[in-house]
């Protein structure tokens, strides 16, 4: 409803009924939305909230008129909705980046978020708003394997080496019978300053003294009861330490990427999850990269939107 608000407005400036105006005016208030940059995706979405609303022609849809539909179709001429990257970065600049820098433990918070976020995009093959929707359920236990040195509260899940961080609420691609509960982060041993495993919970025992600092028997406790506006893995480096938003995870890939020298006026945030496809592609099949990133094998999404060189 907010794109036929939005022709509402436009309408009323005109003096013009937005539920029985001319085809012309429909046609024109598309190419003014062409004009001030809108994709076509948006104008193709302005006509179909347009031709709900609107009383038709004749028993036809306001959004199925010829010089409706003509003006649509010039649109997807002059501005098709081609995939937003012909290529990709490549990954190797962000690692090596990664690995010259000190320890884990020798970071700055900001660094440290940074890298844990990249690590978990990069092994996961997640989106950005996915790991915002990662959550603070603390399960509280003891971990000595691999001489990690985890502390008392954590939600990370470890077996035998591998995290399982859970979500707190739906992806973008979740539906009915296709719910993905968690992510699956494999321990990275040939170099442990690339590893997920080490980065994810040296930022969850960094950020733990944010959260509390007693020592409580084995049991399950959420963070909110603990930090009140805290509602997910990674919050915000200053205090109060709130959650933060997709945008904000979003800046901190795109201020990494920039560190490592990608080319960021061109590569964004998103741009990362076709660079981890085109590392994993190095080892794994296209099957299992689409299960790794929860994509069906089916519709071509991979192929279509992900699958791109590396320059």
């Amino acid at each position: 409803r907010g794109s036929f608000s939005k022709f509402s407005r436009y309408c009323a400036d005109r003096g013009v009924n937005p539920k029985n105006c001319s085809p012309e005016f429909i046609a024109n208030y598309l190419k003014y939305l062409h004009d001030s940059g809108s994709q076509y995706s948006t104008i193709n979405h302005a006509r179909s909230s347009i031709s709900k609303f609107h009383d038709g022609f004749n028993g036809t849809q306001a959004g199925c008129h010829k010089l409706v539909s003509m003006a649509v179709k010039a649109v997807f001429k002059l501005n098709p909705p081609l995939p937003r990257y012909s290529s990709t970065f490549d990954p190797s600049l962000v690692l090596n980046y990664l690995k010259n820098l000190p320890s884990n433990s020798e970071l700055d918070l900001k660094i440290l978020s940074q890298k844990a976020l990249f690590l978990l995009i990069t092994s996961s093959i997640c989106r950005v708003n996915s790991a915002r929707l990662l959550g603070p359920q603390l399960l509280v236990y003891k971990v000595e394997l691999f001489l990690l040195n985890l502390p008392l509260y954590t939600n990370l899940v470890l077996i035998s080496g591998t995290l399982y961080p859970t979500y707190h609420g739906l992806e973008k691609t979740s539906r009915p019978g296709h719910v993905r509960g968690h992510l699956y982060i494999a321990r990275f041993c040939d170099d442990p300053q690339l590893c997920p495993v080490f980065a994810l919970t040296e930022y969850y025992e960094r950020v733990s003294y944010f959260v509390a600092s007693l020592e409580l028997p084995h049991i399950i406790i959420q963070a909110s009861d603990l930090l009140p506006d805290r509602h997910t893995f990674f919050i915000s480096l200053k205090p109060p330490h709130k959650t933060v938003s997709s945008k904000t995870l979003a800046r901190w890939a795109t201020d990494l990427l920039s560190a490592a020298g990608v080319d960021t006026t061109i590569f964004k945030a998103h741009s990362t999850r076709a660079a981890a496809s085109n590392l994993h592609g190095r080892n794994l099949s296209s099957i299992q990269i689409c299960k790794l990133a929860d994509w069906s094998t089916t519709s071509g999404v991979f192929k279509k939107f992900y699958l791109r060189y590396a320059e």
